[in-house]
């Protein structure tokens, strides 16, 4: 039998307005959520009772680091604080990060950096 995986997937934010990064990201992990031994977990921040996207599958453990703070925000400042608290709750087998440039994309990969967790970074087009 195969051992389990976690993956933690990492994103600034699944805002409704924010276009396809977001739905692509929330549709890839509702379709891994459906494979056998795979545990998926999606990151993202936002202010709270910001319009995001909603996942299909119950089965992904969504995460959202709230704050009311736009500097907060875009230092990605909660969304640091939640990926400590989680590497130390349930440390994840990969990170996959997708995008390049925002302050969570940095903090996604120093985390996995300082914590041996391997790390995929996904651009979506950002690199063109």
């Amino acid at each position: 039998m195969a051992s389990d995986l976690s993956v933690l997937h990492t994103i600034a934010g699944l805002h409704t307005r924010s276009g396809g990064t977001s739905r692509v990201v929330v549709d890839l992990v509702d379709a891994l959520a459906q494979l056998p031994h795979l545990s998926i977990s999606l990151l993202a921040q936002s202010k709270p009772r910001d319009d995001c996207l909603s996942n299909a599958s119950e089965q992904v453990g969504r995460i959202v680091a709230e704050s009311k703070s736009r500097f907060a925000l875009g230092l990605g400042l909660p969304f640091r604080k939640k990926l400590d608290w989680i590497i130390k709750a349930h440390k994840p087998s990969l990170i996959h990060n997708h995008g390049v440039w925002l302050p969570v994309n940095h903090w996604a990969a120093i985390a996995g950096k300082r914590n041996g967790i391997p790390l995929i970074t996904q651009p979506h087009g950002m690199l063109a």
